[in-house]
């Protein structure tokens, strides 16, 4: 694949070749959109011996307790410059999954223009972080036997530029409140809940690190994400608190369309 990539991309075919390609070539032939650079797990027969799906299929990842889980607006920015409608939903789930677009449209349910809007960002945000993480808690749930904790990031940080898009709970928007590092974006009017939420945030996440499980004394309670919980994931927001998994569904479909 990476030599095909290289030789269709570059023009060349050989290592010395690549070696030869200056710096900015690469940057400008790869870091741009459709550039088709990715970061595929290297399966070398040693570090990884197999693919992560077979690992944690035959129950040979390291059995640890899991905290995993996204933010809310992981679409925005795919569909910051769209206006997706009714009609371009139907388009997407055509060319995304032809003869089960049906059932697609049926998981990602929409019944006008805004509500299509809400669902071409979940599914940006599905098809770009959550659908993959929420594999990899299934998959430690199915063959491991610690404890799995999901959250969604739901806290929208307030907008530095009151003319720029409202992007939500944009990717990367909680990393601010996990490493109490509000301040480094001094142009943010952060809000007395921000600094607060992010202060629980902390402690969950210090409290998992210690003992590994993330609650702790004057923290809301965050159950384990299990069938016997019904799915329930911790939303982080101003008020935080545990809610079941109404999307399931969109997770269980994507998994009979992509999975190999």
């Amino acid at each position: 694949k990476d030599s095909k990539l290289a030789a269709a991309t570059l023009g060349v075919s050989t290592l010395a070749e690549l070696r030869a390609v200056p710096a900015d070539k690469l940057l400008t032939s790869f870091f741009k959109p459709g550039g088709g650079f990715d970061f595929p797990p290297d399966i070398d027969g040693y570090f990884l011996p197999q693919s992560l799906s077979d690992i944690f299929a035959a129950g040979k990842q390291n059995d640890v307790p899991l905290l995993a889980g996204w933010n809310h607006d992981e679409g925005s920015f795919d569909v910051a410059q769209q206006k997706p409608t009714m009609a371009s939903l139907k388009a997407t789930a055509e060319k995304d999954f032809g003869d089960k677009s049906g059932d697609f449209l049926k998981a990602y349910s929409a019944t006008n223009d805004a509500d299509a809007a809400r669902i071409a960002e979940d599914y940006a945000g599905d098809k770009f972080i959550a659908w993959s993480t929420w594999r990899w808690l299934e998959a430690q749930l199915k063959t491991g036997t610690k404890p799995v904790y999901r959250y969604r990031f739901d806290a929208a940080p307030p907008a530095s530029d009151p003319k720029a898009p409202d992007m939500g709970a944009y990717h990367s928007a909680e990393i601010e409140f996990v490493f109490s590092a509000l301040d480094s974006k001094a142009k943010v009017p952060w809000r007395p809940s921000d600094r607060h939420l992010s202060e629980q945030m902390q402690k969950y996440w210090s409290n998992f690190a210690k003992t590994g499980n993330p609650n702790g004394a004057g923290l809301p309670q965050w159950p384990p994400y299990s069938a016997s919980t019904g799915w329930q994931f911790m939303v982080l927001d101003e008020k935080p608190e545990a809610e079941r998994d109404a999307n399931r569904d969109r997770y269980l479909f994507l998994s009979t369309a992509w999975d190999k």
